[in-house]
């Protein structure tokens, strides 16, 4: 495998002659001048080896130093909301009243929607006073009951009449329920799909409910990283079009990698106390993996890549020397050496596709 420091030799082939002219050259003329091309490819090289060990190849350097790297994850995620839910209607009905502005904070509780329940509520103010008679033909003959006035059979008669009205009565109320829609926990109310007067059936979108405080903040970590996320770490993450960094709080991760794309997903949690972020947004996230204090770092143009890995041109005692290394994370314009070099190494910044092995360069500049 040819590596950028070596050149191959090529030597071509000299053409033939047409069958005439070939029997007109002798066979000791052809080979004195093959002879002759030989000793002057042989004199160039030697004149090309000659000037590059007489004339240095001037370079700029870089001595290495351990530094601390911050190394991280740069990730691309989303904004979810912390609770959603779609309002649907429970049962065949006509919309009687809305009661919220789409867009606008709900509490929880608040009624939404209300349907027609007129025939309900009449069926129920009938059956209350039913339960209230029966109610009452129960508490007259209890003290006749304790004189023994009555019999036990006939004073259960009166007391089961008032137990199965008062079950009525509150099969009416779970009906009459299911007519109101209500918000189960505090969030922004979405654009309703219902206008008033208008006939809706079960399961059919009334509109939607988010919790926008707090919010998750949704990502997923390539595999070879998975095992260094852990439940509270901090990330930091920002949106498409600002420029301010904000924090959240790992809270959970799923129960495994997923096999179609090798990423674990994780849910980090941000209060977003004054609403101002919107679930559904793009977000760009920073994951603090570790600090490394003797981290090796060297620009990202002094790696050179090959079929058989990455390699830099280490300097030893004047001469280049390649050196195959392995890199890790990268920075703007940085990359982190994981192995091959080490502190005081020297390394060449230029001059990279001139350099041969054991070659002597003059060192300009760092």
């Amino acid at each position: 495998m040819n590596n950028w420091w070596t050149y191959p030799l090529l030597l071509s082939q000299p053409i033939n002659n047409s069958p005439t002219t070939y029997r007109k050259t002798s066979v000791k003329t052809t080979n004195v001048l093959i002879l002759f091309a030989l000793i002057l490819l042989s004199a160039c090289s030697s004149n090309h080896g000659n000037g590059a060990e007489s004339e240095p190849l001037t370079i700029d350097y870089l001595p290495l130093k351990e530094r601390i790297f911050n190394s991280d994850l740069r990730l691309n995620g989303s904004l979810l909301p912390n609770e959603e839910t779609t309002m649907r209607s429970e049962v065949n009905g006509r919309v009687w009243k809305i009661d919220f502005e789409e867009g606008n904070f709900i509490k929880k509780g608040q009624r939404l929607v209300q349907l027609d329940v007129r025939d309900l509520l009449a069926e129920k103010e009938k059956t209350e006073v039913l339960f209230n008679q029966a109610k009452t033909d129960r508490e007259r003959r209890t003290p006749l009951l304790k004189s023994k006035a009555i019999s036990q059979e006939e004073f259960d008669q009166f007391q089961n009449r008032e137990l199965e009205l008062k079950a009525t009565l509150n099969q009416l109320e779970a009906r009459i329920d299911q007519y109101k829609i209500t918000a189960p926990f505090d969030g922004i109310v979405g654009l309703r799909n219902v206008s008033v007067g208008s006939m809706v059936s079960p399961g059919e979108m009334i509109g939607t409910l988010v919790m926008t405080h707090p919010l998750k903040v949704e990502f997923a970590v390539p595999e070879q990283y998975a095992q260094l996320v852990s439940v509270g770490d901090t990330i930091y993450f920002s949106l498409r079009n600002s420029e301010d960094t904000l924090s959240a709080r790992v809270f959970a991760t799923d129960g495994r990698i997923s096999p179609t794309t090798r990423s674990l997903r994780v849910r980090a949690i941000y209060e977003n106390p004054d609403h101002k972020l919107i679930p559904g947004a793009y977000v760009r996230v920073i994951y603090p993996l570790e600090v490394k204090k003797d981290a090796i770092l060297i620009p990202t143009d002094a790696v050179v890549s090959q079929s058989d890995g990455e390699w830099v041109m280490r300097i030893i005692n004047g001469k280049a020397q390649p050196t195959k290394v392995q890199t890790g994370e990268r920075t703007a314009d940085e990359v982190l050496i994981r192995r091959g070099l080490s502190a005081n190494d020297t390394i060449a910044l230029t001059g990279l596709l001139y350099l041969r092995e054991g070659m002597p360069v003059t060192l300009e500049q760092k």
